[in-house]
């Protein structure tokens, strides 16, 4: 014989009822009181003529509320999430319980245990991870063969790989949003940092963004991903300012591409067209016909890029002010941009015909703190092509290495300059503090000089990268001093030129 389906509890009992809020244990038996532990004590069932006391009516509708509510919330499709006390009591989790995260912005991450007597809490748990990570498993359950084609993205979200989203993911500043985009050309998102979240967690990612757009480098959680105007980089307080309550930060720390490679590049709607030629594509095939290497495509000067109705993107690099709590008060003691970040040693990230600008450049120049976390993050693999560098900080005197790669750590940043780049406050001959040195970098420039695009009349950027990076100006003069001997001072830095 088959099971009716029940009914639902559509209220809870004694919802408009008078009840007591039963406890767990502690109650007063001796009063006739119920606890979950006791239930009802022996008093309520030896008669009053005897000695007995009657149960409070009251009780019996709190236990019942609360059974009925469990009831309700499982009828209605609600999962458990995890408990520290439950499993105390339990002694962990048994094998094949599923439960719901605990971030209510992504309700759809579950787990289920892989284990008997799990006591560890899955939502320590990398949510983009479909192995097995402390006797909890993503739910449902991925397969991980080869040529498998789902993944878990950085969001928790179950994605299928597929010849448009599971390389490329397409973003515009002025027409896409983190909400409703799918990082298609069509429906891009809003922010880098939502294609990289959406993205699968390996293997190289192209993000394309609008060309005709600016767009900004900040976390696709921020309030200024909504509207830039939301942005602000805080402000700068000294001892004595006295600042009880903790600043704000309204920029993310970083955008976190893990163990990716990451390339970011252009791409043209005409006519505001998505569904149009892309206009990259034809000069990147161009520049493969006349050159033999497409990315030369990206080389161009921005006279011969509006030409053909392109245009160099523009990425803002995003800053803010950093606090510590000391003295009984709030300061600021360094700056850090949301830069790009990973597993040391393990990504890359590639910028092909960007224009790479500082944000708020008037304010950063004048900011009397060094850099404490750089755009390029150390232990990261980084390639400009076709790039220009614009609006550089170039207040030494009072602002140490506002540009920085590496850190604190051992592992090695390579900075790669490929074919051409150029750095325009060289080029209108100021001076050039860019790097700070704390750990060990690799650079490699390209000294190509090329000028025209073969066959054609369009001209290439001037690579002034060589010039740039090779003059002591470029460093922080308090970790590289210039010498016309080796030294071991050379041991933070490996360039592939000479430095003057």
């Amino acid at each position: 014989m088959s099971m009716t389906r029940p009914n639902p509890f559509l209220s809870k009992w004694a919802e408009n009822g008078e009840r007591f809020d039963v406890p767990n244990s502690g109650a007063d038996h001796n009063n006739g009181r119920a606890d979950i532990q006791t239930g009802f004590p022996k008093q309520t069932m030896v008669s009053v003529l005897q000695g007995g006391v009657p149960p409070w009516g009251r009780d019996h509708n709190g236990i019942l509320y609360r059974l009925s509510e469990a009831n309700q919330w499982t009828q209605a499709g609600g999962y458990p999430v995890f408990n520290q006390d439950l499993c105390n009591k339990i002694d962990g989790y048994s094998a094949g319980s599923i439960l719901q995260g605990n971030d209510p912005s992504k309700p759809w991450v579950l787990w289920i245990c892989v284990q008997d007597g799990n006591i560890n809490d899955p939502n320590e748990n990398k949510i983009n991870v479909s192995k097995p990570q402390n006797g909890w498993q993503r739910y449902p359950v991925i397969e991980d063969k080869d040529g498998s084609t789902l993944y878990y993205n950085d969001l928790g979200e179950l994605a299928i790989f597929t010849s448009e989203n599971s390389i490329y993911k397409y973003v515009s500043w002025t027409t896409g949003s983190d909400m409703t985009g799918d990082g298609t050309r069509i429906k891009p998102f809003k922010t880098v940092d939502m294609a990289v979240k959406k993205a699968p967690s390996t293997g190289q990612i192209i993000i394309k963004i609008l060309d005709v757009d600016d767009h900004y480098i900040v976390g696709s959680d921020d309030k200024s991903a909504q509207d830039i105007k939301y942005y602000s980089p805080g402000k700068a307080y000294n001892v004595g300012d006295n600042i009880q309550e903790e600043p704000r930060q309204t920029l993310s720390a970083s955008i976190n591409v893990g163990i990716r490679n990451i390339i970011i590049q252009p791409y043209n709607n005409p006519n505001g067209d998505p569904t149009q030629p892309d206009g990259w594509e034809e000069l990147i095939q161009l520049a493969q016909r006349n050159v033999g290497d497409g990315w030369w495509g990206y080389c161009l000067t921005d006279e011969a890029l509006a030409s053909r109705g392109l245009r160099r993107p523009v990425l803002y690099k995003m800053w803010c002010y950093n606090y510590i709590y000391s003295g009984n008060q709030w300061i600021t003691v360094s700056l850090r941009y949301c830069g790009f970040d990973g597993v040391q040693g393990s990504f890359s990230v590639g910028f092909l015909g960007c224009r790479l600008v500082n944000y708020n450049l008037q304010e950063l120049e004048s900011a009397l703190y060094y850099v404490a976390s750089a755009f390029e993050r150390v232990g990261g693999n980084y390639m400009y092509n076709g790039t220009i560098t614009d609006n550089l900080c170039l207040h030494k005197a009072n602002a140490p290495w506002k540009y920085s790669a590496g850190g604190t750590d051992i592992t090695t940043t390579n900075v790669s300059f490929r074919r051409q780049n150029s750095f325009i406050d060289y080029q209108q001959s100021r001076d050039g503090l860019f790097i700070g040195v704390n750990s060990s970098i690799t650079l490699t420039v390209s000294d190509n000089r090329e000028t025209v695009m073969p066959s054609t009349n369009y001209s290439y950027i001037n690579n002034d990268a060589v010039d740039f990076l090779s003059k002591h100006q470029t460093y922080t003069e308090t970790t590289l001093t210039v010498i016309s001997t080796p030294s071991k001072r050379y041991a933070y830095i490996n360039p592939n030129f000479a430095i003057k």
